[in-house]
């Protein structure tokens, strides 16, 4: 091997090896697949280096062009390829932001059940993915674990001490009785995740924050002040307290404004909000907005019913209706005990 041809194998590895660990930390990849590309890249650059055939090319005195070429089409090809399961997943949690009724029905048939109201739980609660806003429904309907922000997980109970309002984490596990502060800082609505906590931050503005549960790592999600958010597959739902509706990508930290004048909003198969006088439903990608009901105020949001008051009469009364805004029907005063 001459100098030259060091220097040009030194170049294009270095280059390589950064084009690798930018999609590694940067793209969507899930954990065994960024494992599978940095194993392939490992082989293909040892195969670039000490290869027999690119090694008889080099004594030979022939053009190794060939062989740069292959290793860096074949890492680009590696590291496309591993990108497909995870945007499949990503697609999978929001293909379904618009009336995709058949292919929905579809995927809830192969849940083995007929009844309408266990699919729509089971489609909002696995397949998005969703931690929803709990505390926001009416109280009515909350249990004191909800009133608390109490999320369990992996063996863990997250939730905000009622005292201090302190975010704190106990071990249920092994008979553990381990429970530790992890912000000391009074914190609003809480949603554990799997590898990090979010919640808002009454300290900072109530400003949208997460960390992880060694404390370790913590991002900051929003510069606005915070009412609301939900969870959604890869996405965050933010309701900030200026009235806009905002979409933040976990894997990218791209914000999105989805709508605005919202006042708040319950999260399911699609976003259905406050906006004034009305109630309206908006898909996550914000390019379709639905005028729900008119002249009422939303109450509340369990399965696949909408609680609602009308703003003309004078009499509390609640009314429920399905999610495409049909089977209206008068319950008791308190949503949900129809």
């Amino acid at each position: 091997m001459t100098i030259r041809q060091f220097i040009k194998k030194l170049f294009v590895t270095i280059i390589m090896i950064g084009i690798v660990l930018a999609a590694v930390l940067k793209v969507g990849y899930i954990l065994i697949c960024k494992v599978i590309v940095v194993i392939i890249f490992v082989v293909l650059a040892i195969q670039y280096w000490v290869g027999e055939d690119i090694r008889k090319a080099e004594e030979e005195k022939r053009g190794t062009w060939l062989f740069t070429l292959g290793f860096i089409g074949l890492t680009v090809l590696t590291m496309l390829a591993a990108n497909i399961p995870g945007q499949v997943q990503r697609d999978q949690y929001l293909y379904l932001t618009k009336e995709h009724t058949e292919q929905l029905e579809k995927v809830l048939l192969r849940e083995a059940t007929a009844d309408s109201e266990r699919c729509i739980q089971w489609y909002e609660k696995q397949m998005l993915g969703i931690r929803n806003n709990k505390a926001l429904g009416n109280p009515a309907m909350q249990t004191e674990d909800e009133r608390r922000y109490k999320n369990r997980i992996d063996g863990k109970e997250v939730y905000r001490d009622p005292d201090t309002c302190t975010l704190r984490v106990k071990e249920l596990k092994d008979g553990s009785t381990k429970d530790s502060v992890l912000i000391n800082g009074p914190v609003g609505e809480i949603i554990a995740m799997r590898e990090r906590i979010f919640y808002i931050d009454m300290e900072d503005h109530n400003v949208l924050k997460s960390v992880t549960y060694d404390g370790r790592k913590r991002k900051t999600w929003t510069k606005d002040p915070v009412k609301q958010f939900a969870v959604i597959g890869e996405y965050v739902i933010c309701c900030t307290e200026d009235e806009k509706l905002i979409r933040c990508d976990m894997s990218t930290g791209k914000k999105k404004e989805l709508a605005d004048h919202i006042q708040y909003f319950f999260a399911g198969a699609k976003l259905y909000a406050q906006k004034g006088s009305k109630i309206v439903s908006v898909s996550y990608d914000g390019k379709e907005i639905r005028v729900f009901k008119k002249d009422v105020v939303m109450m509340d949001k369990k399965e696949d019913k909408v609680y609602y008051r009308r703003m003309d009469r004078k009499k509390e009364q609640m009314y429920v209706c399905d999610v495409d805004g049909g089977m209206e029907k008068t319950v008791g005063n308190e949503a949900g005990k129809d």
